[in-house]
Order: structure tokens, then sequence, then C-alpha cells
């Protein structure tokens, strides 16, 4: 804000910026600290510690703790986390989650994460870029029971955090992948979409299949692999985001999409127990088609309007 001539910024915190919504919001974390598991308590405290202060020391402290945080059942993400909204690529927006650990469906994400440096040390980028004793990658399924803010109700369907690259170097990080939600996701969609930009009937049969079990794998190597790899080149001082400014979130993304698409056909899948040998190239198949007519169907949610003023979608009636 321009206050006396000056920029002066307008710190998220409690007596700043939406001081009433985060006293709400401590409030409700501090009533939780009892009934957490000592790490979790660690974490919730350093985050309350955030919210009262706004300081970024203070939220390093909290990401370091939340990592650390390797055993809780019952977790949450909660914070200024994401920047996708502010056209600067700056600003995060507030999201909240609260969700528990999907034993029977974790197994398959953590032996993606316990192969992390097996992966790492085949990248398909300049060696020197490559992590040497991949640390801390927490990776399970989860089953979400809330999800509000920026997270909801339009969700993501896996999560790797924390966003700060040096804390992903030093401390590691956590993925994710929302279980019941890719499982609402896929029980949800109309076979219309799977079979409109099909070039074929066994394409269509294909999707029908293995989209559901193709997809959160992808999703998983997206999170565990993509996201948590890598080195920064030492100029840039762990921070990319200085350099690529507005277009750092997108090119992150589309990294670790690449990165898991680059790893969907290697054997090395079947190796450790992802995936069969008797499944493995339909999968592969089934999830290329399915990334290729994933971008014609989402144009249905692009709309324009018309002379008349009514509002019809881009694709279909």
């Amino acid at each position: 804000m321009k206050q006396g001539g000056k920029i002066v910024e307008e710190v998220y915190r409690i007596n700043g910026r939406y001081s009433g919504q985060i006293a709400a919001i401590v409030e409700h974390l501090e009533a939780a600290i009892p009934f957490a598991t000592e790490p979790m308590a660690n974490a919730l405290k350093a985050l309350v510690k955030f919210y009262r202060t706004g300081e970024k020391a203070d939220r390093e402290a909290y990401d370091i703790a939340w990592v650390q945080d390797k055993s809780s059942s019952v977790d949450t993400i909660n914070g200024f986390v994401e920047v996708y909204l502010d056209a600067r690529g700056i600003k995060g927006g507030w999201e909240g989650l609260v969700f528990y650990v999907n034993k029977d469906k974790t197994s398959e994400i953590q032996k993606i994460a316990q192969n992390a440096q097996w992966f790492e040390d085949h990248m398909p980028w300049d060696p020197k870029f490559r992590k040497q004793g991949v640390k801390g990658i927490t990776a399970n399924a989860i089953d979400v029971v809330i999800e509000t803010g920026d997270s909801g109700p339009i969700t993501p369907v896996g999560i790797n955090l924390p966003n700060d690259q040096s804390i992903r170097e030093h401390y590691g990080s956590k993925s994710v992948s929302l279980s019941n939600v890719s499982e609402a996701y896929d029980k949800s969609t109309l076979p219309e979409f799977r079979s409109e930009f099909s070039w074929t009937p066994e394409e269509a049969s294909r999707a029908s299949k293995w989209n559901a079990l193709a997809g959160e794998l992808t999703t998983n190597m997206h999170e565990v692999i993509g996201h948590a790899s890598g080195k920064i080149e030492e100029r840039l001082n762990g921070n990319p985001q200085s350099v690529l400014k507005e277009q750092y979130s997108a090119l992150e993304e589309a990294r670790a999409d690449l990165v898991a698409l680059y790893f969907l056909p290697d054997t090395k899948l079947v190796e450790i127990g992802v995936l069969s040998q008797a499944d493995h190239d339909d999968v592969v198949r089934a999830e290329y088609e399915a990334y290729t007519r994933n971008a014609l169907v989402q144009l249905r949610r692009v709309r324009r309007a018309r002379r008349s003023k009514k509002i019809t979608c881009a694709i279909g009636r």
C-alpha cells in the first residue's frame, strides 16, 4: 500500500493484514495442539508463530518442522502456499486441508519414494544438476477430510511441499496423492469424455480400463520424483523464482509432468512392483493417450460470451 508517499507492505499476520481471519485460524490450530503427536504439535506451534509474526524465518522454521513430521497419520496443509493466482507469481493464496493416511494405497507411492535416488541418477539432464543422497521424501496416499481456500472446492489430486527449494534440498519434502479425490474424479467421469476424442474404440476401452491406475501413477511420480528432483544452479541461491518470475510455476509444473511421462515406460516400475509386466505397455499407452486427449477435453471449461449474452461451452452444448 502507498502510505505517506511510500510503498509499505501490509503483512499477512495477526495485527496485520487479515488479522481477524488469521486469529480465527490460530484459535483452531491451538485447539488441535493438545491432540497432536509431538512432531505435529511442534509443527503447529511453529505455524502459529509464523501467523503471529509473518516473518520469512518463522515460515521456514514451520516448513522444516512440518517436513520432519514423518509419522503422524493425521496431518494438515495450512498457510499461504501456492502462487498460481497471482499474476506475478509471488503472493501465496491461503489454503487449508485436513487429511489422514490411506495405509492400503500408501505402499504404492512409497515404492517410488524409496527408489528416488535411482530415478534421480537417471534424470534426463546434465549430471551436475542431479542430487546426491536424496533426502527425506515422505510419500503417502491420503484421504481428504476437508479442503478450503485455494484447495477447495476445486481440488488438486497431488501435492508436494514445501515449495522452498532450499528446504527441499536440505531437509526433504512431503508428497501426497489425494486418493479419495482421484477416485471421485474417476467415478464421476462421463463415458463421453473418454470416447469423444479417441481415435478408435480400442483407445476408449483402454481409457475405461486403465485411466484411473495410470493417472494416479503419473500423479505420484509427478509429485515424488518430479517436484522433489534436481539441484538449483548455485548462483540462484535456492531461489529460481527470482529469475523465472511469473513463469516459474508453469515451468515447474511442466517439468514435473515431463519427469513422470519420461519414466512411465521404464521397466524400473515393473522391477519395484508398481506395475506388472503384463499390464505395463497398456498402462503406458493409455496414459499417453489420456494426457493428449485431456487437453481437448478440458476446453469444456473455457466459456465464451455471445452477443445474445448466452454463455455456452467452447466444445459441446
